[in-house]
């Protein structure tokens, strides 16, 4: 797999070539109107190709060697100031690559890659050309890790250029960069260009010889190079003394010697020229430009004028903006004449200028037409607007000053900014508007209080959120035309919209819940992505609430809404929380599948070890502890970490508990400690009470296990905060899984203090509950620890009752630590069940061998007989009870039974209480069936 290759090759063939199967959205559509979102025109491509000028390139024969030794190196570093021909060198080497056989990348960078979203996009739209959707809309804070891990995956030599690496200046940039470069990716090799190289951590490069350096002594132009250059820019000859004297002037430096033969061009005294050129001059690259533009014809400096506003530009953009009609014609001059213009595609559509003569034309254009600079920028602006792209329409309404044009803007096009992954630029551009603009962009802030819920900066949010809902107030009082009705309308949507997601990331279940089921039920501009997600929230709300109707109905068509809505991010949570409704149920299978299909989709938009990753690699953990699987589980939680501020609070849950439980099966209890303080943190910092509620419910569980039942009993005491007693003990209507944890943590340090009855009476209704409501997960916990209870009471029969009942719901998992973690007398008993005959019990057999396998007690295990047990069983009914079952398997009522037993009606009834006890069965016709099946009657 190669991450970067030449931009030629068609995105959806370099795919299907690397063997990997495609995503069901990540068809060449989908691809390209990625490309589209994230790249700007002109540099949908040309940004991922070297630039190219008139004529040849330089020779550089004593650069020769460097350039062949780079597929040695980690890093190529050009280092040198500007005009000593880096973007040249680096176009060699990447020439000279292709000619070998290899299909490097490269990205020219600029002023605006110093937003980290556009930087991370133009660096994926390379990733992408070999992979499809690897790494498309990624946050910054999470394409670090991800983005390594990738990388990590290059099976052959993989090159990538970073041209004018001088002109990011971005912290998290730099930090990424780094990051890679100090990475053990011994088959990617980097070359960058530079003017500096202050953010680049060289150290450890320079030490394990993975680091070469050419600098502007090995750039600067030898007199054979000064006389090539000269000759095809001047197009005039010039004796050998003066190109050497044009070679000290110069020191060697390109930019020097090809500014001074523009200028030279056609003047007579070129030798008095080449002498008045002095180092002297306040700024040399000044002195030349002057220079060349002072030559050129008025209609020529319009234009260069004109269209020094325009980072990159082609025929059309160049005609908008200068209002000439003959930009093709002026092009192909500029070009001609190497007038400092690069061509930065083969259909040679798409130019810029050099950046030395860029800063020199904006600045004389600031100068000489202060009042032309916004209107240039204004017609820049109304273009691309016209031409569907909005960051480069909200960037030159800034420069044209037109601060209420850029806010229309970004309140127009602000959800396609969250939705292609560039919420940093919505974020940056919003920090840039005054505040009394804010009003003019409500759409636009609703999408920038999504981005900070993502980031669980909920306060800002509020703010903004709080702000919105004036601004409609007051829209809405007003309106007075269908349009402003219609438009108030669907703010009052997405702004509730909004609330809903703040709920649910803040784990505010009982509000979530609400606000979901009214959202969906007010819809009216039924946004695909939108109503998606406020359905998945809704389901997560009912899941907690013990709710599972059409769970999987749902699952399957909400899946497809984001597929057709583009909303692939979501759908990461989407099937999260598909994935946790079907493992409480126990359907192991639909939850594996849900939550594999969560962690490709992540790993495929932002990486392996991305924060997205991360939320379906804890949910997955969580799922193969419970199978015992406890290495894969531990393995998912170290490649992915718990990363802070981001998900939900089911990620938290899963991998903190699920971290604290794999260190104490490890006798690490210090660790299981660590693991639930961060949880705490978290806890404590946001308020999640369901987080709370589960420490609080491990901590208890450790503390009765080490045998400390009074420090287990104080942690319920000092647990009483003031959001906790709201809680409930007693399982009804309105109940959640919190509330259940809460009362379970009651029961196992009331248990271990002696309190077994009162953790008897509180349990039985709640193993009822989720019984009832098929929560299967549930209810084997609760079942095992009621168990304990029994056996702590004397009550071993009960117990055995109870432990049969947990086998039997949790068979289809197959569930594993559910049954073992009580430890201690729990697993006995159910050890010893191997022993007692008990297999007329409808339970699978070998799900009980597994779980005393994974517990180490296979032996027993394997005592377990039908025919063994079912002697056993016989000998605890008596033979007036074998003998009211042989009545009742006749057809007679009680009421006959005790007729022809000489018994009271009464008696017969306590018989048949007893007879249900002991084969775990609650009506006549199941005890008969079971008496028939062990061929105690026929």
């Amino acid at each position: 797999m190669r991450l970067f290759c030449h931009p030629a090759r068609r995105l959806d063939e370099s795919r299907v070539e690397a063997g990997h199967p495609m995503p069901p959205y990540a068809g060449s559509r989908f691809l390209n109107d990625m490309a589209a979102d994230n790249l700007s025109p002109g540099q949908r491509w040309t940004k991922l190709f070297p630039p190219s000028v008139a004529g040849q390139l330089l020779a550089r024969d004593h650069l020769a060697g460097k350039l062949t030794d780079i597929g040695n190196k980690r890093l190529t570093l050009v280092c040198a100031p500007a005009g000593y021909g880096k973007t040249s060198v680096l176009v060699s080497a990447f020439n000279r690559l292709r000619a070998l056989g290899s299909e490097p990348g490269w990205i020219s960078l600029d002023h605006d890659d110093n937003d980290p979203a556009r930087f991370v996009s133009h660096w994926c739209a390379a990733a992408r050309l070999a992979e499809p959707g690897a790494l498309a809309r990624v946050p910054m804070q999470m394409l670090m890790a991800g983005f390594i891990d990738r990388l990590g995956e290059l099976t052959q030599p993989s090159f990538i250029f970073l041209d004018d690496y001088h002109l990011v200046s971005d912290p998290s940039i730099a930090a990424l960069v780094n990051a890679v470069l100090q990475a053990p990716l011994d088959r990617l090799h980097m070359v960058i260009a530079t003017r500096d190289a202050n953010h680049l951590k060289l150290g450890r490069l320079r030490l394990n010889d993975q680091l070469q350096t050419i600098t502007a002594t090995e750039l600067g132009l030898s007199a054979h190079e000064t006389q090539a250059l000269f000759s095809r820019v001047a197009r005039i000859d010039v004796a050998p003394a003066q190109i050497e004297r044009i070679r000290e002037k110069t020191e060697g430096w390109a930019a020097g010697v090809q500014l001074l033969a523009i200028a030279m061009r056609d003047r007579p005294d070129a030798a008095h020229f080449v002498e008045s050129f002095s180092g002297e001059h306040a700024s040399v690259a000044d002195f030349l430009a002057e220079e060349v533009f002072r030559l050129q014809p008025g209609e020529v400096q319009a234009f260069l004028l004109a269209t020094s506003v325009l980072s990159r530009f082609d025929t059309a953009l160049a005609e908008a903006v200068s209002g000439l009609s003959n930009a093709r014609e002026m092009l192909t001059r500029l070009e001609h004449a190497n007038l400092f213009i690069f061509c930065l595609d083969d259909e040679r559509s798409w130019y810029r200028y050099h950046h030395l003569f860029t800063d020199f034309l904006r600045r004389k254009l600031r100068e000489e037409h202060p009042g032309l600079l916004p209107v240039l920028h204004a017609r820049a602006s109304e273009w691309f607007a016209a031409h569907g792209h909005a960051v480069e329409s909200i960037e030159h309404a800034f420069g044209a000053g037109q601060m209420l044009r850029a806010a229309q803007l970004l309140d127009q096009h602000s959800q396609r900014l969250i939705s292609g992954g560039r919420s940093a630029e919505l974020m940056s551009f919003a920090s840039r508007l005054p505040d009394s603009l804010l009003d003019q962009m409500p759409g636009a802030v609703l999408d920038e209080a999504w981005q900070l819920i993502a980031c669980w900066r909920f306060s800002e949010a509020r703010i903004l959120l709080d702000r919105v809902a004036k601004l409609i107030a007051e829209r809405s009082a007003a309106a007075t035309t269908d349009a402003q009705h219609r438009d108030a309308a669907f703010l009052r949507s997405k702004l509730s919209h909004r609330e809903l997601v703040l709920a649910v990331t803040r784990d505010d279940l009982p509000l979530t819940l609400r606000l979901a089921e009214d959202w969906l039920a007010a819809d009216s501009i039924h946004e695909p992505v939108m109503r998606a997600t406020a359905s998945s929230i809704a389901n997560q709300a009912r899941r907690e609430f013990y709710r599972w109707d059409g769970i999987a109905a749902a699952s399957k068509a909400l899946g497809e809404q984001y597929v057709q809505g583009g909303g692939y991010f979501s759908s990461v949570y989407h099937d999260c929380v598909c994935g946790a409704a079907f493992f409480a149920r126990g359907e192991f299978a639909a939850a594996e599948q849900h939550y594999r299909r969560s962690h490709q989709t992540a790993v495929e938009l932002h990486g392996e070890r991305s924060a997205l990753s991360a939320f379906p690699a804890a949910m997955l953990a969580e799922l193969h502890y419970e199978r015992n699987e406890q290495a894969e589980a531990a393995q998912l939680l170290r490649a992915h970490g718990m990363s802070a501020d981001f998900g939900l609070v089911d990620k938290l849950v899963a991998g903190f508990v699920t971290r604290a439980r794999l260190a104490c099966l490890r006798g690490q209890t210090d660790e299981a400690e660590r693991a639930l303080d961060d949880a705490s943190y978290f806890a404590t910092e946001y308020e999640f009470t369901r987080l709370q509620v589960h420490v609080l419910g491990e901590r208890v569980r450790m503390r009765v296990a080490e045998g400390d039942a009074k420090a287990a009993g104080r942690l319920l005491l000092e647990s009483r905060t003031p959001s906790l007693p709201a809680l409930k003990m007693q399982p009804g209507e309105g109940v959640t899984s919190t509330d259940e944890l809460f009362a379970t943590a009651h029961a196992r340090a009331w248990i271990a203090n002696g309190r077994v009855g009162d953790a008897v009476a509180l349990l039985r209704p709640w193993l009822a509950w989720c019984r009832s409501r098929h929560c299967i997960r549930s209810a084997i916990r609760l079942s095992m620890l009621l168990a304990g209870g029994y056996l702590r009471d004397g009550n071993r029969l009960a117990a055995q009752r109870t432990l049969v009942q947990a086998l039997k719901l949790g068979e289809s998992g197959p569930f594993v630590r559910a049954y073992l973690d009580e430890g201690g007398e729990v697993v006995q008993a159910l050890s010893e069940l191997g022993a007692v005959a008990v297999a007329q019990h409808p339970f699978d057999w070998r799900h009980l061998q597994a779980v005393l396998a994974a517990h180490g007690d296979t032996g027993r295990a394997g005592l377990a007989a039908p025919p063994a047990s079912a002697g056993a069983v016989r000998e605890q009914i008596s033979e007036r009870e074998l003998q009211i079952i042989r009545l009742a398997a006749q057809g007679l009522p009680n009421g006959e039974i005790a007729g022809s037993m000489c018994l009271a009606e009464s008696t017969v009834k306590w018989y048949w209480q007893r007879i249900f006890d002991k084969l775990d069965v609650r009506r006549r016709v199941d005890a008969v069936k079971q008496a028939r099946q062990l061929h105690w009657i026929r």
